[in-house]
């Protein structure tokens, strides 16, 4: 038997909550083009909260329509906001979702209550660092 010698009281307990409204640095840490039945097609990021320090390490999600054969505005207004993304990151031709990993940028983001009471962040302005 190994000896182990920890308190789970002395870590704090993570935080699911929403993070504030507010302004953040963060970067993409992951990213993936699911396709839906319908072959609805999306791009999925996670990225991670750099600034402020109190928020570092949180995680934020976001994702821009890049197909839907029932509502071709959805996917108009996705590629516009991958494209205000792409701008912050400073990269303006991806070919892999891979190349916008780990280019630090700034989102706004705000509080969103969802029909079913519950509070989800939502990304609604992306900018560059310079």
């Amino acid at each position: 038997m190994a000896f182990l010698n920890f308190d789970a009281n002395s870590v704090p307990e993570p935080s699911f909550d929403p993070l504030p409204a507010a302004d953040f640095l963060v970067w993409i840490t992951e990213s993936d083009i699911p396709t839906d039945s319908d072959g609805n097609q999306k791009v999925a990021v996670t990225m991670e909260v750099i600034e402020p320090q109190q928020y570092a390490g949180r995680k934020l999600w976001d994702s821009f329509t890049l197909e839907n054969q029932q509502n071709p505005k959805w996917a108009e207004t996705g590629r516009q906001l991958l494209a205000t993304m792409c701008r912050a990151i400073g990269i303006m031709s991806p070919r892999e979702t891979e190349e916008l990993h780990g280019i630090p940028f700034h989102v706004r983001v705000e509080v969103d209550t969802w029909r079913d009471g519950s509070l989800h962040n939502k990304v609604v302005a992306r900018w560059s660092t310079s």
